[in-house]
């Protein structure tokens, strides 16, 4: 089977940090990794871009002192997912803040939840930061499901994945 992000493909990655109509062509992808796991799905990617960029970076979490964003805080959220489902994707970043909320149905240590009235993440929304604190702690995860404009929008939690990040970069970020 072929992955859609095989490497030498097209992909666009959106380096963006401010709304606006700010889309950067696609790149090829130089090189991929993915969390390996053959018991349970996680919606995580590595990406190697084939040039420095001048977007200034931000932080990873902490992950010493705090493994999850904890209920009840408020987290901002990026994306270019349409408005509303049924509707195309946006030519603009979108903007947003949820607040943290339980997820059984998605309750393990990989993800983390928000929810906010008016506010959720949808189809093109995938693969956006999840900010808190100033730091990148989740990623928008793919959205696959019915309804997935009005449901609760699922996080992957970044600390997860603390050293898997760190042995593949070799960065100690």
């Amino acid at each position: 089977m072929s992955s859609p992000f095989a490497v030498g493909r097209t992909m666009t990655a959106h380096l963006s940090v401010h709304p606006g109509n700010n889309r950067q062509p696609g790149v090829a992808i130089t090189r991929h990794e993915t969390f390996p796991d053959e018991i349970r799905d996680h919606d995580i990617m590595l990406l190697e871009l084939p040039n420095p960029t001048k977007v200034t970076p931000v932080s990873l979490p902490d992950c010493q002192n705090q493994r999850t964003v904890p209920l009840g805080a408020t987290v901002q959220i990026a994306g270019y997912g349409p408005k509303a489902q049924g509707e195309g994707p946006s030519d603009t970043l979108q903007c947003a803040t949820n607040e943290v909320v339980s997820c059984a149905d998605q309750n393990d240590q990989f993800r983390f939840c928000g929810q906010s009235s008016g506010v959720s993440t949808c189809s093109g929304d995938s693969g956006g930061g999840v900010v808190y604190n100033g730091r990148i702690s989740g990623v928008i995860r793919g959205l696959d499901r019915t309804n997935i404009c009005m449901e609760k929008s699922a996080f992957v939690n970044v600390c997860s994945y603390r050293k898997w990040i760190n042995r593949i970069t070799g960065l100690d970020c």
